[in-house]
């Protein structure tokens, strides 16, 4: 019993001397901190093969977090590697400095790597830390006695790990489209036939005809119709203008039908006899020092010669200005072409999606974008140029919002949000975005309502935020 004693004391003794100068240090590599389910797991390899350790030595390497602002440390479990007879010393005593530590034997001469892993619950404090493994040169567990073999930032973030609940939108069926333009036609006088060469007539019937043409040429699209609207302008008796109103936009239907060899029954023709409405946006945004009367003038009842007639003679300067100035303007025929699209392969989208997106249901832009990868340029794009599309899709706004919380975009997700209704996956999202500020109090409400409804993504998510918040 003595002498097993003095043995160990002896052994005790060799093996907290500090390494010779000059031994070959291990070879750390792969230093890695990886996020699971709200865990930090660190691991690394360490190669032994270079190193020559005698006996009675050992070296110790305890990795540590230290957080951004060093006020906080937190050690992790320390590795030993030992010579033969300080192996045999730790099986039977352990050790004082180290007692959690993972041991590996030295067989100088071989090929030896220790794969390392463990895992700590991460905390707040440790954003933007730094995971340092220390070699003990002594292995006596003082901090003097101890150099820095390797470093690596932690740029972890638990919202890395949130799952987003993206809305798959409804089939669009049929798929209705439509281009719109306005042609301020010239006619002579009292006079309601079109003569394409008078004055501005060639510019102006060439955009209807663009406009019909860019859709009539497209083979994936039908017409479904075409609509026009005339007006006319104030001045002048009610009753011709009427006349007036009704013949031209029968006359530009017909110009437009015969020239493309339209069916009649495409075409749907109104009128309004004077642009009343034209002529108050036209006031309301002028700085006419009378422009209130003008205002109360334009939108009292009554018989529109006498309104007129009133703004004539009470302001004949103005009067003449709106003649020469305004009321040009205010004999116009809208126009507006709707059109059926036929639907879309992912392939087919891929390509007009690069040269009609218009012509993408909110559908088919959702398909598009799960394509591709998530989170790659791509995919947002797409998500992206949807909601600009349908900027008042509650579904589009919702999905967007979520490209906007994968990039930490707290003002765009806030704006997407505040149209995307109050579907589960909404309030979901609102969970998340108060995630991203900081409020965890109202993040957990959130998300406890979303996961109550049966979302598995808010469940993972109140899970995550209880385990680190």
């Amino acid at each position: 019993m003595k002498t097993k004693n003095v043995f160990l004391t002896f052994i005790l003794a060799m093996v907290c001397l500090p390494l010779a100068a000059g031994t070959p240090r291990v070879d750390i590599r792969k230093l890695t901190a990886r996020s699971n389910s709200g865990k930090l797991v660190v691991s690394m390899e360490f190669v032994l093969d270079e190193l020559d350790l005698k006996a009675d030595q050992l070296m110790a390497f305890q990795p540590v977090i230290t957080s951004a602002d060093g006020s906080r440390e937190m050690p992790l479990k320390p590795f030993l590697v030992t010579g033969r007879r300080a192996h045999i010393y730790h099986e039977r005593a352990g050790s004082d400095a180290y007692p959690d530590a993972v041991e590996m034997r030295r067989r100088n001469g071989t090929a030896q790597t220790y794969a390392y892993t463990d895992v700590a619950v991460y905390q707040p404090w440790m954003k933007g830390a730094m995971l340092a493994v220390m070699q003990d040169l002594c292995a006596c567990g003082d901090k003097l006695e101890q150099a820095t073999a390797q470093t690596v930032r932690i740029d972890y973030d638990p919202f890395d790990e949130v799952q987003y609940a993206f809305v798959t939108p409804k089939v669009e069926q049929p798929k209705v489209r439509e281009e719109r333009g306005s042609a301020f036609l010239d006619f002579r006088v009292n006079r309601t036939e079109i003569d394409p060469q008078y004055r501005k007539n060639p510019e102006e019937l060439a955009k209807i005809i663009r406009t019909i043409d860019l859709v009539k040429n497209d083979t994936n699209v039908l017409i479904s119709n075409i609509d026009i609207h005339g007006f006319a302008s104030p001045e002048g008796s009610y009753a011709n203008n009427v006349r007036l109103a009704k013949e031209r936009s029968n006359a530009l239907k017909d110009y437009v039908r015969v020239l493309h060899r339209l069916p009649d029954n495409l075409f749907r023709v109104e009128f309004t006899a004077e642009d009343w409405d034209g002529l108050r946006r036209w006031v309301e945004a002028s700085d006419l020092p009378m422009r209130g009367d003008l205002l109360a003038r334009i939108d009292a009842k009554g018989e529109p010669d006498a309104k007129e007639a009133g703004i004539r003679q009470r302001y004949p300067e103005v009067y003449r200005r709106l003649l020469s100035e305004v009321y040009p303007g205010l004999r116009h025929a809208d126009y507006r072409v709707e059109y059926v699209v036929k639907p879309f392969t992912v392939e087919e989208a891929r390509r007009v999606f690069r040269t009609k997106p218009k012509q993408l249901s909110l559908n088919e832009l959702f398909l598009l974008g799960n394509s591709y990868e998530q989170g790659s340029d791509a995919y947002n794009e797409v998500f992206e140029t949807a909601v600009r599309m349908f900027p008042t899709d509650e579904t589009a706004n919702l999905n967007a919002a979520n490209i906007a919380l994968s990039r930490r975009d707290v003002a765009s997700a806030e704006k997407f949000l505040a149209k995307a209704g109050n579907s589960p996956a909404a309030v979901h999202a609102r969970g998340l975005l108060a995630i991203l500020k900081g409020d965890y109090d109202t993040a957990r409400q959130l998300l406890g309502q979303a996961a109550a409804s049966g979302m598995a993504e808010a469940q993972h998510n109140l899970d995550l935020l209880k385990s680190i918040y």
